[in-house]
């Protein structure tokens, strides 16, 4: 498979030529206004723009982006804190240029990365050693999974070329044996990596489905796949006895890899591997149920507030994703209708709320599709509204029919201000109720949803996150009478709100 990366064109007849000596670069490197982090940026992007318009020997390009590793790793660190504190989407316009900012820099150094490895194979050159050689590709495979961590960050989907570069490159050093080649990291001395480590941890984050992560918890997930990856087995097509944690991956695509069992096509040795991720998801369920008995992991892979952050109910998703065979989707109908959405605890109650007639907070949206779990909806003026993952919703199609409840699992935004969400439907109806308890000074908002008798789903409450646990006592007023219940089982926590069963006191 010849190598077709996506790369800048060439600028012949520069006006600034590009620095390639060392010590100027340090130089440089010292000079950069960090307290000031948009300036930062922008010296920095402007002089690996310089470089990487510019034709440069593989050796000098490698050893200056070496040396602007660490400012890109420093200046994307403080960037990315502005974008994924601010869970809302769509973004204010002063987070999403910290956004772009990060975007350019990891899109530059990865731009630098692939020209050295393109010159070293077009000219057939042995540069140095082969543990020269796998530093570039895995550079540049890192460069691009922190790329598409951007991206997820935003909820946007990468673009297909980073997944053929990346395919690319990862084929390209199996080719010379250069993937298991251990690559130390200068900004940390105790992390060792590989072009298979790198790679392998990009293909998890990608089959993680980050869209349908709040902001936090793919950052979490992104930390966490980084210590599991080395327990993935990436070979080539052979004997399948299971399809359980078993991905497809097509080396000579543009698109991530997909569970096995999804694959519309015979798949070809010559081009296809697999992935398989049993071993992480046996980790991860170690690790749950540690977790679940209130004990840390001894291994140091989880963060030190695991518990108290409630790390079970990311480990309980992962797993569902990389550990378990994809059960069957439902078939999925185009629709062509309008429905208005109300989402937060806080505005469902007030639409609710029959002595209120406030409807400032109810959007229209475009029903692109629905199953009959959920809908796919679409809105083109998505600065009318403001939307996190794992946010309850309340719906109805038309002015006569009750607000059904759902859940929004997942988020794509583009550069059109077009918004893309999914919900899944929870309950036909749902009643406001107000709710206080031990842990409350005051009654607070809450959401009932009915019981379903033919789904054997229970009566539950919907309330902000952190006030269930198990066996509360709560006073529950609705209609203006006040009845006592007792929390009896957390059924679904996400990034805002938790839904548990409870029982009539």
């Amino acid at each position: 498979m010849s190598i077709n990366l996506n790369l800048p064109s060439l600028d012949h007849n520069p006006v600034l030529l590009a620095e390639i000596r060392p010590n100027k670069i340090a130089e440089f490197i010292e000079r950069i206004p960090f307290n000031n982090i948009f300036s930062a940026a922008t010296v920095l992007l402007e002089e690996m723009q310089i470089l990487n318009r510019q034709k440069v020997s593989a050796d000098s390009r490698t050893k200056a982006l070496e040396l602007y590793r660490p400012a890109v790793i420093r200046i994307t660190d403080e960037l990315s804190k502005q974008y994924i504190s601010n869970n809302v989407v769509p973004m204010q316009s002063k987070v999403k240029s910290c956004a772009s900012a990060a975007e350019l820099l990891w899109l530059e150094l990865s731009y630098g990365y692939k020209m050295a490895w393109v010159d070293i194979q077009n000219k057939r050159l042995s540069l140095g050693t082969n543990k020269t050689s796998a530093l570039i590709i895995q550079r540049a495979i890192d460069s691009l999974n922190q790329l598409c961590l951007v991206y997820y960050n935003i909820y946007f989907t990468p673009p297909a070329s980073i997944w053929s570069d990346l395919h690319q490159l990862y084929f390209s050093a199996v080719q010379q044996n250069l993937d298991m080649i251990e690559v130390s990291e200068p900004q940390d001395k105790n992390n060792v990596g590989s072009v298979n480590l790198a790679y392998v941890h990009t293909l998890l984050v990608a089959l993680a489905n980050p869209q349908h992560l709040a902001k936090a918890d793919i950052q979490r997930v992104f930390h966490y796949l980084s210590n599991l990856a080395e327990l993935g087995i990436v070979r080539g097509i052979g004997s399948i006895d299971d399809t359980s944690g078993l991905f497809l991956i097509k080396l000579d695509s543009n698109k991530p890899p997909i569970p096995f069992l999804k694959s519309q096509s015979t798949p070809n040795a010559s081009n296809d591997i697999l992935l398989i991720t049993l071993d992480i998801a046996r980790k991860m369920h170690q690790h749950l149920q540690l977790l679940k008995s209130g004990k840390l992991p001894p291994d140091n892979i989880l963060p030190a507030d695991a518990v108290e952050s409630h790390y079970e109910d990311l480990l309980t998703y992962l797993i569902k994703h990389l550990g378990a065979t994809p059960k069957r989707l439902f078939s999925r109908a185009k629709k062509d209708n309008k429905v208005h959405l109300v989402f937060g605890i806080a505005d469902i109650h007030q639409t609710l709320d029959s002595s209120t007639k406030n409807t400032t907070k109810i959007s229209v949206w475009q029903v692109q599709n629905t199953s009959a779990s959920g809908y796919a909806l679409k809105k083109f003026q998505s600065s009318e509204v403001s939307v996190k993952v794992g946010d309850f919703v309340t719906m109805k199609e038309s002015t006569t029919s009750d607000w059904s409840i759902a859940v929004l699992r997942w988020i794509i935004a583009d550069e059109q201000n077009q918004l893309n969400i999914g919900l899944q439907l929870i309950a036909p109806n749902v009643n406001a109720i107000s709710i206080k308890s031990a842990k409350l000074t005051h009654f607070e908002n809450a959401l009932i949803l009915p019981e379903i008798s033919g789904l054997k789903q229970p009566m539950t409450i919907v309330a902000s996150r952190g006030i269930y646990s198990p066996a509360l006592v709560i006073d529950m007023m609705q209609d203006g009478i006040v009845r006592q219940v007792l929390a009896t089982k957390l059924i679904e926590r996400t990034a805002s709100v938790e839904r548990f069963q409870f029982s009539w006191l």
